[in-house]
């Protein structure tokens, strides 16, 4: 598991990822500490951003989701929110919802269609998101109201995607495109409208992207097949971006250092926006 400052030089790092099995997706909570989704049911890690430590007080032994009404199956997506974490499991075609204090589960939703699998999921000014097969799934957590974005039964929503902290941009990227909409209001939920698109094939193909809390265009982007971090900034119009720097190279199980990252086919990345990390 591995940790940068924003700048891309490596801050902080496990050496030792004690025990996790391919991780998928990562989000964090106010205090830093990192939640990490592992492959196949083997759920979800609490680690200690303090001491690097896994929290075995939490859930059970440290970990949640490897069984019960709260199972986590193939987590392609996971968001902290309000003291809730909200993950994906996939093959059980489920949100999960699982309280930060304490690992406990608080239920599930359903996304608009009981065949709709979840892919990548994000929270944005109260409102859910996730990416399905049936297209892209809101709804709104004050009141519970939620739909399928009309239009959004197509590729470029169905995989990974961020949203903005600011700006109200959805990006998306599919095929080796890069998408970008503008979440605008239907009724009690927030759809992406007005999308630009344009061609990404540099970056190759993107398995994980999170955006600057502040800056509408500012991207960190994991390009899977060339084993690298990407920060790009889109420009005004949504129609290219810049690339302001690549960090990291391909490396097998190489111990990567202060001036160097190695990574090997990597998947997930993610902001800690409380902590500007």
């Amino acid at each position: 598991l591995i940790l940068l400052d924003k700048s891309g030089s490596m801050g902080w790092r496990m050496r030792n990822a004690q025990s996790l099995n391919y991780m998928y997706v990562s989000a964090t909570d106010s205090s830093g500490n990192i939640y990490v989704a592992q492959y196949h049911d083997f759920g979800i890690n609490k680690y200690n951003y303090s001491d690097m430590s896994k929290d075995t007080s939490w859930g059970s032994n440290g970990n949640v989701g490897r069984s019960g009404s709260c199972r986590t199956y193939y987590p392609y997506g996971i968001k902290v929110h309000d003291g809730i974490i909200y993950v994906g499991s996939y093959h059980d075609k489920r949100v999960r919802k699982i309280r930060v204090s304490d690992g406990a589960c608080l239920g599930s939703i359903i996304l608009g269609n009981v065949r709709a699998y979840p892919r990548s999921l994000d929270i944005h000014n109260g409102h859910l998101y996730v990416a399905t097969n049936y297209g892209l799934f809101t709804q709104n957590l004050s009141n519970g109201a939620s739909k399928i974005c009309s239009g959004t039964r197509r590729g470029e929503w169905q995989y990974s995607f961020t949203i903005t902290g600011s700006g109200s941009y959805l990006y998306s990227n599919y095929n080796r495109v890069m998408y970008r909409g503008t979440l605008t209001s239907s009724g009690s939920n927030l759809c992406p409208t007005s999308t630009k698109s344009y061609n990404a094939s540099g970056m190759s193909y993107v398995y994980g992207m999170t955006a600057h809390p502040t800056n509408p265009n500012e991207l960190y982007v994991m390009a899977r097949n060339r084993h690298q971090i990407y920060k790009i900034t889109v420009n005004s119009n949504g129609t290219g971006h810049t690339v302001n720097w690549q960090k990291g190279r391909y490396g097998h199980q190489k111990q990567s250092t202060a001036t160097q990252n190695y990574f090997y086919y990597p998947w997930g990345i993610h902001y800690d926006d409380d902590n500007d990390r």
